[in-house]
């Protein structure tokens, strides 16, 4: 697996996971970072 960097390996799950955590944070930064990366 993808130890050394998650944004090297960004599986659908995982981003999923992270769009869910910045819902409930309200950040959108999260959003613009997940699209950039």
């Amino acid at each position: 697996m993808c130890s050394k960097s998650l944004l090297s390996c960004f599986p659908i799950i995982k981003r999923a996971r992270f769009f869910y955590l910045y819902d409930i944070n309200g950040n959108r930064y999260l959003d613009l970072y997940l699209n950039e990366g």
